[in-house]
């Protein structure tokens, strides 16, 4: 019998991930190629399409000519949220991306959420709207780049693109369709309301399917290229935080997940749309699934910080570094809001701080203050969804290795926390949806959930110590409106 391999991609924010599987999630090949973004001004975040556009068929063209390359019936493909791609007539690039982390809109912004809330009546997308959405970089375009703004044939996120150039087809999911401010929630559709207040052609939005919908077939040039003789579907994939969650569905009764990377994402599915946060559409055979997003702009971020510019450590703060007398002794509490909340307090101008130092503060505590904070801003954003809390809580991302922040997490939140042998990332979604395509079972045979119980010791300790968090959080708050 022959084996059915998926090959999904992951265009991550500063490298390509390339994963081959067969569906008992055994890795038949990885990679990851690193890339460099452009940062033209200050506060501008770009990247050239054409340098994903290389590193991902040049790499396809060394994986098709692997001894497995015949058994890859599937491509699917997740990416960076947000991040714009624009298309001329020809289906060209005519300029670099826009990415989800750009700040060129920041003065854009307050108007446009009053153009949604007061004029449009589309609350919920006035929610979401931040510098880097599609919707602003539109504007922006319109406004400031007249020229290439005309030049549009199709706008399309990272994935999108990436399946464009695979297939000739531009398509889009409900993912990145309902994250780009652009959306109307209520019908699933393109909304008809902000197409026609910002004057914007609507040629230029592309079709959406669902994502283990097949874009096309792999175009005949790369067949001819990559020396195939077999028909490769082009399946249209998600963006990256909707992926992981289809790879933590497939596996856990768990509503909630939190993923610990250069943000702190908290994702739970809904049945019904969210006042608060991003309301990400998810569809597929198993119909149309909202999954709630809120997330901390700087989460290892923060820690990556610490450990580089402060204590300048090549290593990370362990559990066997940290005594239990040091966690019930430390007073120091952590705020790490380095770049504004705009969730709760809507507050750009919020900043990080430690409070209550005085002359028994050690680095030692401060680190270990940090992981804290960090998993209270976290807490503070689930409350905030009002979602009923789960027996237990998936944790994934590089974060998810540290078995500090793991227990601090479990007693922060007293539930078990999850988590899993595989460095899950949103690769191992795209997987999964390419199998959804193939109508194939996934198994877990290469996959193992480990449990981490809170203890009892630190649960109370740390509820007081997150009621003084939150009211460090609120003074701060008025103090910088």
């Amino acid at each position: 019998m022959t084996v059915k391999l998926v090959l999904g991609l992951d265009i991550g924010t500063s490298s390509v991930k390339f994963l081959v599987s067969d569906s008992s999630l055994n890795t038949v090949y990885a990679n990851s190629i690193a890339y460099d973004l452009v940062y033209p001004s200050e506060g501008y975040v770009e990247m050239d399409p054409k340098v994903w556009k290389k590193i991902i068929l040049d790499e396809l063209e060394k994986i098709f000519n692997s001894d497995f390359a015949d058994n890859i019936k599937v491509i699917c493909t997740t990416a960076q949220m947000h991040s714009t791609v624009f298309l001329d007539s020809d289906g060209d690039t005519f300029r670099n991306a826009i990415l989800w982390n750009d700040r060129r809109t920041i003065n854009q912004i307050p108007e446009i959420r009053d153009v949604l809330i007061n004029t449009l009546g589309m609350t919920k997308n006035a929610n979401i709207i931040s510098t880097g959405s599609p919707l602003a970089n539109l504007i922006w375009l319109k406004k400031y780049k007249t020229e290439e703004y005309k030049k549009i044939a199709k706008m399309c996120m990272v994935k999108d693109y990436i399946n464009y150039i695979l297939t000739g087809e531009a398509v889009t999911d409900y993912c990145d369709a309902s994250t780009s401010c652009l959306m109307d929630l209520a019908t699933k559709k393109w909304s008809d309301k902000i197409i026609k207040h910002y004057g914007f052609p609507n040629r230029i939005f592309p079709e959406i399917k669902n994502s283990d919908k097949r874009v096309s077939f792999l175009g005949a040039s790369l067949k001819k290229r990559f020396h195939l003789h077999n028909d490769v579907a082009v399946v249209v994939g998600t963006g990256d935080n909707a992926a992981t969650m289809a790879f933590i569905n497939e596996f856990s009764k768990s509503n909630l997940t939190i993923s610990l990377g250069t943000s702190g994402v908290v994702l739970s599915e809904i049945k019904n749309l969210s006042n608060v946060g991003k309301n990400i559409l998810f569809g597929s055979e198993n119909g149309l699934k909202i999954i709630s997003q809120t997330s901390l702009s700087t989460c290892g971020e923060i820690i990556e910080w610490w450990k580089n510019e402060i204590t300048r450590n090549n290593e990370y703060l362990r559990l066997s570094d940290i005594s239990e007398k040091d966690i019930v002794s430390n007073k120091v509490i952590f705020i790490p809001y380095f770049a504004g909340e705009k969730y709760i307090l809507k507050n750009r101008n919020i900043l990080g701080s430690f409070q209550e130092l005085d002359l028994t503060a050690s680095s030692k505590k401060m680190g270990l203050s940090i992981f804290e904070g960090i998993a209270f801003a976290l807490k503070l954003l689930y409350e905030e969804q009002n979602i009923p809390l789960a027996g237990s809580i998936n944790v994934v991302g590089g974060g998810a290795r540290n078995d500090l922040w793991l227990l601090i997490l479990a007693n922060v939140f007293n539930r078990v926390i999850n988590t899993f042998n595989l460095n899950v990332m949103s690769v191992h979604g795209s997987i999964i949806i390419g199998y959804k395509y193939l109508q194939t079972p996934v198994s877990s045979d290469y996959l193992t959930m480990i449990p981490l119980k809170p203890q009892s010791k630190y649960v109370s300790y740390y509820q007081k110590k997150y009621k003084k968090f939150k009211k460090y959080v609120h003074l701060i708050n008025c103090s910088n409106g």
